[in-house]
């Protein structure tokens, strides 16, 4: 993927094919398989060799957050498995993967001992949680269907609160 990556900083969807479609849920890949075979063989040669095609990744994501909601627009694909048969607003997807993405180069940042970098995808971290808390926070039922499983996590605004936001 690294390989493919765009001058923008752009993963492709596909590799070595580069036709396909599928934005951040697909492009996410050039961060989570790196911090998913550190985290499997502890190998931080890996983090270190991806670390500059992943933030210039997470630069990219950034030009496609709405300025005025900071929802997410780069993806074309969602949870079309979901329970409720392709109800699930997509956007809240995309949104996770992007908080997800950033949480994990604050670890990867801080794991490398790039302090500077750690703070910033920290705060970029929490800023997006706080939009999110903003946009959901009067969401009784969450539409996320199968996102727990997706991400290994509880869906953020069923929780009622987010990291780096209070509930309200």
């Amino acid at each position: 993927m690294r390989d493919l990556q765009e001058k923008d900083g752009r993963f492709t969807d596909t590799a070595p094919v580069t036709d396909a479609f599928g934005g951040i849920l697909w492009g996410s890949a050039g961060i989570i398989v790196a911090w998913e075979s550190y985290l499997q063989y502890e190998d931080v040669s890996l983090l270190a060799e991806h670390y500059d095609a992943m933030k210039r990744y997470t630069d990219f994501l950034k030009t496609h957050l709405n300025p005025v909601t900071g929802i997410q627009s780069e993806s074309l694909l969602g949870d079309w498995l979901s329970p409720e048969g392709y109800k699930n607003d997509d956007t809240i997807l995309w949104d996770a993967y992007y908080a997800y993405d950033l949480e994990t180069m604050q670890k990867v940042a801080s794991i490398l001992g790039k302090t500077d970098d750690a703070i910033h995808f920290e705060q970029e971290y929490t800023a997006q949680a706080g939009q999110r808390h903003a946009q959901f926070k009067q969401v009784e039922a969450a539409p996320l269907g199968n996102l727990q499983q997706v991400l290994g996590k509880q869906p953020c605004h069923r929780q009622g609160q987010l990291r780096g936001a209070q509930a309200q």
